[in-house]
C-alpha cells in the first residue's frame, strides 16, 4: 500500500525556479504558464456568499452543491470550493455555464440568501465588506392589475433579491403602494424608478426604499447637515458610505461647505474624505485600504490627521499597524481617529475578547507612542449583534502624539448620537486657547528656592496700610501679588526658554574643551554653567510637579519630562472641554462658562419652599453639648495654636482666589506669622469675616469618566488659606465635641470611627436577610441628590441651637455662610461671583461636620421609628435586632422587615426629611435589595410609589 506521500508524490512538479532571498523574505518566482493555466481556469470562476440571519443553520457543503445544482441545472461537472467567511468560489467549465448561472442571480435559498459577484484576481475574503442590505421597498403608482406575485417579483428583481411581500401587500388590502423585503447592494446607485413593459406600453412607477442606512439616504444626509450645521468641522470622515461617491450631486457636499480631499486605497473605497473650504491646501500624503493621512496647516504648524476604517480582521489590521508604524517617525503633530475594530481589553466591550488582537493594538500604540484621548458620552461607541445576542464595543476612538498634546491647549473627543448606523460619530475638538477670561494668580513653589524671594517679601510686608485684623493680611497680601508678578518676570522669565538657554550654554563649553583642550578657564565656566542649568532644571521640575499636582514621586527626582507630560494629558482632556447643554454639545468655552456659571447659581440658591416648623427637631434633637464645651469652641486660639493649625495644614494643597498656598505661609512664617495670628484671633472677637476672605473657586470634579452633563460633576470648593485656618481651627475643636454628641450609626467624618466598622456592620445585616422570618427582609440604599449643596441653612441652625451649641456659635456658622463667594473654575478661568443661600461647600474643613449635625436629625428619627415599632427593624436568628440604619456622610442605607407598611413609613419620613432640610431623595439612582423569602415581591418592585431604579434579588 503505497503512503499519502507516495500518492501524492507524481503531483510534485519539478523545479522551475530555484527559492531566493531577498531581505527577511523567501523569494519564489512563479511559473508562467503555470500561473496562466490556473488564470484561465479561473476564468470561468464567480464568487458566492451565503449570507444568514441569526439562528439560521449553515450550509453543508454537499447540500448546498446539490441545492444550487437543481436551480441551476447544469449540465457539466463545476466545483464548489470554501473560501472562508461564507465565502466560496464557483469552478464552472465553460463561458456558457458561467453566464447561466450569472443570469439567475442571486438567490434566496430559505435558509440564507446566495450573492453572487464577479471572481477578481487575488481575492482575498478576508477584505471583502458587506455592501448590502435588507431593506423594505415601497413601489409607488402601481396598478392594481399589476399586484400579482409574478409580477412583483420581478420588479423586486430589478432593485435586487426578492425576499418576501408585506402581508398588506399579498392579501391586497393597501392599494396605495406594494411593499416588499428586498436583499439590495448599496454600493451602486439606488433607482427612483423602474421601467415596467407592457406590450408597447410603459410604466414607470417610483420606489422608495425605507431606512436606507447609506449616506445616500436622504435620512442620512438631513443629519449629516445638521451635524455640519452645529459643529461645523474643519474635517470629515464617512466611513462605509454603502454607495458609490457619484450617485450623490457636489451641490450637497458645497451646501455644508465641504470639499472631497480624497478616499482610501481599495477598490471600492470605504472612506471618503472632505475638508472645510477654509482647507484647501489639505492634501493625501498616504492613502492605504485601511487609512487616509492627511496633511494640514493649522496655526502655521503642519499638522497630520490619520483616518482610520480598520478590517475586522486581526491579521489584516497588522498591514494598517505597520503602516501607521512607517509613518510614525515624523515630528509633526499627529492625531489618529476613526474605528479601530479593535478594543485595548476586556473592558472595552460586553462581547468576548480576542487576546492576539487586543496585544496587537497595544502594540502599534506603544511603537507609534500615541496617547489615548478621552472620550466623552457613551462608552461605547458601537452596538452590534453577537452569537449571544447584542454586543457593545468601544471601537471608535481618537488617539495622538506627544507634539499633538503640546500644540494644543485643549483637546476633546466627545460621541454623538448615533443615527443611521450602529457607530456613534466621534467629534474631535482642539483649541489653542481654552480660558474665557484671564488665568488666577498662583503661588509658584519654585519661587522659596530664589536668594532674593524672602527679602521682596520681607520689602512688601513692611508696607504701611490702614485697617486691622483680616483687613491687613488681605491688603497686604494683594500688594505682595503685583510685586511677585512683576519680580518673577524678571527673574524667573520664561521657564522652558531658561532651561533651553542652560543647555546651549554647556554644550558650547564643552565644545570648546573638545575643540581646544582642557583648561582652568574652561572648567570653571564648566563648572558655572552646569550649576546654572542644575538649577534652572530644579525650578522646572518644582513648577511642573506642583501644576501636575502629583504626590507619590520623591521629592528629588528629575521627572520634568514625566510631568510636563502627565500636565499636558490633563490640559489636552479638560474636564470641561466639552458640555452638553439641552441637546446639543457646546465646545465653546464662553458658552460653557455661562451655562456652569447659571447651574451652581441656581443649585446654591434657596428655592424657599421648605418647612419651618422646626417643632420635630426639638422633639428628637437632644440638647447635648455642655457650657464648658461651647466655652472651648468660643475661645481665642492663642499664637502657638494658630502656628500649629497653619503648619499641619498641607502646603501643596490647591490655593483659593487669592493664590496664596501654605507653602507661602509655612516658608514666610516668619515674616507674615504675627499678622496672620491677629487676622485669626480677629474673627473669633468679632464674629465678621472680612469681606473677601471668604471667596471661592470652584472646581468641579467628574464623577464618571466620560462625564457630558453638569450634574455629572462633583462641585469642590477651593478656599482662601487664610480663611481655612479659621475654619480648621473651629473644626479640630468641633471634632471632640461630635464623636461624643452624634449617633453612633453615622460613620462619616466622626473621629475614631472607621469605614470598616460601617461596612462590617452593614455586612452583617445582609447576612441576616435571609435568615427565614415570615415576609422576608428588605435593604434600601438611598441615594440623597446634591445632598451637601442643598441642605437648608435654617435647618442646620436650629439643630445646632436643639444640640445646645451657643447662639454665638451660630452666629459664627451663619457669618461664615453668608460671607461666602463663589467663582467657578472653567478649564482655569473663574467664571461668575455670587453668593449662596443654602448648602456646605465640600473643601471646607468645618463643613463635613456640620453636614453630619445636621444629618444627625434623619438617624435619631428613623431610629424612633423603630423604637417605637412604627418601622419593623430586621432581626437576627437568635432574635437580637439590627441596627434600622447605616450612615456614611450623606451615604444612607436601611434594613427592615419586607412589607409595603414599612415602606410607606419609609417614603413618609424620607418626605418630611426633605421638606426640613432641603435634601430630596433620587429614587432613580437608589436601590433596593429584597431577600429571597421576601412575600409580595411584585408588588413591593412594582410599587409606583418608590421607583427604585435598581432591585436587586439576594
Amino acid at each position: 500500500m503505497k503512503s499519502y506521500a507516495q500518492a501524492i508524490s507524481s503531483a510534485i512538479a519539478p523545479l522551475s525556479s530555484a527559492p531566493k532571498k531577498k531581505g527577511d523574505y523567501v523569494a519564489i518566482k512563479v511559473n508562467p504558464k503555470a500561473y496562466e493555466e490556473r488564470l484561465k481556469l479561473c476564468s470561468y470562476s464567480l464568487i458566492g456568499r451565503v449570507v444568514l440571519s441569526k439562528g439560521e443553520e449553515p450550509w453543508k457543503i454537499l447540500a448546498l452543491k446539490e441545492k444550487l445544482q437543481s436551480i441551476w441545472k447544469l449540465n457539466s461537472q463545476w466545483r464548489l470550493i470554501s473560501l472562508g467567511r461564507g465565502f466560496f468560489q464557483i469552478l464552472l467549465n465553460s463561458e456558457e455555464d458561467k453566464a447561466q448561472v450569472w443570469g439567475i442571480g442571486s438567490l434566496h435559498l430559505k435558509p440564507g440568501i446566495l450573492r453572487l459577484q464577479p471572481w477578481t484576481q487575488n481575492f482575498n475574503p478576508n477584505t471583502q465588506r458587506t455592501t448590502n442590505a435588507q431593506i423594505w421597498v415601497r413601489f409607488y403608482d402601481l396598478p392594481l392589475e399589476f399586484w400579482h406575485p409574478q409580477i412583483l417579483s420581478d420588479m423586486a428583481r430589478g432593485v435586487g433579491i426578492p425576499l418576501k411581500f408585506d402581508r398588506a401587500t399579498l392579501e391586497g388590502d393597501y392599494g396605495h403602494f406594494a411593499r416588499m423585503l428586498i436583499d439590495v447592494d448599496l454600493s451602486k446607485p439606488l433607482p427612483d424608478s423602474i421601467m415596467i413593459e407592457v406590450g408597447e406600453d410603459c410604466l414607470f412607477p417610483t420606489l422608495f426604499f425605507e431606512n436606507v442606512p447609506s449616506i445616500a439616504n436622504s435620512d442620512t444626509q438631513r443629519t449629516l447637515k445638521d451635524f455640519c450645521s452645529r459643529h461645523k468641522p474643519n474635517f470629515v470622515c464617512i466611513a462605509e458610505p454603502l454607495c458609490v461617491f457619484d450617485s450623490i450631486s457636489s451641490t450637497f457636499w458645497r451646501s455644508m461647505g465641504l470639499h472631497f480631499i480624497g478616499s482610501n486605497a481599495r477598490g471600492t473605497p470605504s472612506m471618503w474624505i472632505f475638508g472645510s473650504t477654509a482647507f484647501q491646501d489639505a492634501t493625501i500624503v498616504l492613502s492605504h485600504a485601511q487609512h487616509v493621512t492627511v496633511s494640514a496647516k493649522y496655526c502655521g504648524i503642519v499638522h497630520r490627521i490619520s483616518f482610520v476604517y480598520a478590517s475586522v480582521n486581526y491579521i489584516t489590521r497588522r498591514s494598517l499597524w505597520n503602516s501607521l508604524m512607517d509613518i510614525a517617525s515624523s515630528d509633526d503633530p499627529w492625531l489618529v481617529l476613526g474605528d479601530f475594530n479593535s478594543v485595548l481589553g476586556a473592558h472595552e466591550t460586553t462581547g468576548t475578547v480576542s487576546s492576539i488582537s487586543c496585544d496587537d493594538f497595544r502594540a502599534a500604540l506603544t511603537v507609534c507612542d500615541l496617547i489615548d484621548i478621552e472620550t466623552k458620552g457613551v462608552s461605547y461607541t458601537r452596538i452590534g449583534r453577537g452569537r449571544r445576542g447584542m454586543v457593545l464595543s468601544r471601537l471608535d476612538r481618537a488617539v495622538c502624539s506627544h507634539s499633538f498634546l503640546a500644540a494644543w491647549s485643549q483637546i476633546s473627543c466627545v460621541t454623538l448620537p448615533r443615527s443611521h448606523s450602529d457607530h456613534h460619530p466621534l467629534l474631535v475638538s482642539c483649541a489653542a486657547g481654552t480660558s474665557p477670561g484671564p488665568r488666577p494668580f498662583r503661588f509658584q513653589g519654585m519661587w522659596v528656592s530664589h536668594p532674593s524671594f524672602l527679602n521682596l517679601v520681607r520689602s512688601v510686608w513692611s508696607s504701611s496700610v490702614t485697617g486691622s485684623g483680616a483687613g491687613i493680611v488681605v491688603q497686604k497680601l494683594k500688594l505682595l501679588k503685583i510685586a511677585l508678578r512683576r519680580w518673577n518676570w524678571e527673574v524667573f522669565g520664561d521657564i522652558a526658554l531658561n532651561v533651553t538657554n542652560a543647555n546651549e550654554k554647556v554644550m558650547l563649553i564643552q565644545g570648546r574643551i573638545g575643540s581646544e583642550g582642557f583648561s582652568d578657564d574652561l572648567f570653571r565656566l564648566e563648572t558655572a554653567a552646569l550649576a546654572d542649568l542644575d538649577r534652572v532644571l530644579k525650578q522646572q521640575e518644582i513648577f511642573l510637579k506642583e501644576k501636575s499636582r502629583v504626590r507619590w514621586l520623591a521629592e528629588g527626582d528629575r521627572n520634568s519630562k514625566f510631568f510636563h507630560s502627565l500636565l499636558k494629558r490633563r490640559g489636552g482632556n479638560k474636564p470641561l472641554s466639552s458640555i452638553q447643554i439641552g441637546e446639543n454639545i457646546s465646545s465653546d468655552p464662553t458658552e460653557i462658562g455661562e451655562h456652569v456659571s447659571s447651574f451652581y447659581q441656581h443649585l446654591f440658591s434657596d428655592p424657599g419652599n421648605d418647612s419651618s416648623d422646626f417643632s420635630l427637631i426639638r422633639e428628637h434633637v437632644p440638647s447635648l453639648v455642655t457650657v464648658d464645651e461651647n466655652a472651648s469652641i468660643l475661645r481665642v486660639p492663642s499664637f502657638d495654636e494658630v502656628r500649629h493649625t497653619v503648619f499641619s495644614m498641607d502646603p501643596l494643597s490647591a490655593p483659593g482666589p487669592d493664590g496664596f498656598s501654605g507653602r507661602f505661609y509655612s516658608h514666610c512664617w516668619e515674616i507674615v506669622g504675627h499678622d496672620v495670628v491677629l487676622a485669626v484671633q480677629d474673627f473669633f472677637h468679632t464674629g465678621r469675616v472680612f469681606p473677601g476672605l471668604n471667596s471661592n473657586f470652584l472646581v468641579l470634579i467628574p464623577k464618571l469618566p466620560n462625564a457630558l452633563l453638569i450634574d455629572q460633576f462633583r462641585p469642590i470648593a477651593l478656599g482662601n488659606f487664610l480663611f481655612k485656618v479659621i475654619t480648621k481651627i473651629i473644626a479640630d475643636r468641633l471634632a471632640e465635641i461630635c464623636s461624643r454628641i452624634i449617633s453612633p450609626n453615622q460613620f462619616g467624618f466622626i473621629r475614631g470611627r472607621q469605614i470598616g466598622d460601617c461596612i462590617a456592620g452593614t455586612s452583617e445585616c445582609f447576612n441576616v436577610l435571609n435568615n427565614g422570618s415570615r415576609g422576608g427582609h428588605l435593604a434600601l440604599k438611598i441615594d440623597i441628590r446634591k445632598a451637601f449643596d442643598s441642605i437648608s441653612w435654617p435647618f442646620l441652625f436650629e439643630v445646632l441651637r436643639c444640640f445646645g451649641f451657643s447662639e454665638i456659635f451660630i452666629g459664627w456658622v451663619a457669618a461664615i455662610f453668608d460671607s461666602a463667594r463663589i467663582s467657578v473654575l472653567v478649564n482655569g478661568s473663574p467664571q461668575g461671583y455670587f453668593p449662596c443661600s443654602r448648602g456646605v461647600r465640600q473643601g471646607d474643613p468645618l463643613s463635613p461636620l456640620l453636614f453630619c449635625l445636621a444629618e444627625d436629625f434623619l438617624s435619631r428619627y428613623l431610629t424612633h421609628l423603630g423604637d417605637s415599632g412604627s418601622l419593623t427593624s430586621i432581626s437576627s436568628p437568635a432574635g437580637m435586632r439590627a441596627p434600622s440604619h447605616f450612615l456614611y456622610a450623606d451615604d444612607v442605607i436601611l434594613f427592615c422587615r419586607a412589607s409595603p407598611q414599612n415602606l410607606q413609613v419609609i417614603l413618609d419620613a424620607f418626605a418630611l426629611y426633605g421638606s426640613l432640610s432641603g435634601q430630596r431623595v433620587n429614587w432613580e439612582k437608589s436601590s433596593i435589595f429584597l431577600a429571597k423569602t421576601s412575600m409580595g415581591l411584585e408588588l413591593l418592585i412594582f410599587s409606583p410609589c418608590l421607583g427604585c431604579a435598581g432591585v436587586v434579588i439576594l
